[in-house]
């Protein structure tokens, strides 16, 4: 089960897939609003600093394969005392740039090489 609270949420998509990768997007349609998400899961991940996010579209960005290597580390305030159904250590995590009303998030939950199936591997 994820729990995720967010301010003034217009949009939330949440993908969590077999590779144990995890992506939310969070907007506002006040182009001006600065989007703040706070979450945690019974599996222990909460939001911190240990995700990468971005206030730009890319495609793909939510697939397994894409590389987020440029994304910077969200802010994060821990400011998480009066929020109930969210791990207390859970953190709000925003774009660190300048406010921004939508973020896309990302964070791998297990880290480890990915094996095609045998049938995809080359032969040689």
């Amino acid at each position: 089960m994820i729990t995720i609270l967010g301010n003034n949420l217009d949009s939330l998509t949440v993908v969590k897939d077999q590779h144990q990768l995890l992506v939310v997007h969070v907007e506002d349609k006040i182009v001006d609003a600065d989007v703040f998400f706070v979450a945690s899961s019974s599996n222990g991940v909460r939001t911190n600093r240990s995700w990468k996010c971005t206030n730009k579209y890319y495609r793909g960005w939510f697939l397994p394969n894409f590389s987020d290597a440029s994304w910077p580390k969200p802010y994060a305030d821990d400011n998480n005392k009066v929020v109930h159904f969210v791990a207390p250590d859970a953190k709000w995590i925003a774009h660190p740039g300048a406010a921004s009303n939508k973020i896309f998030c990302r964070r791998k939950t297990t880290v480890g090489k990915h094996h095609p199936p045998e049938n995809l591997q080359n032969s040689s």
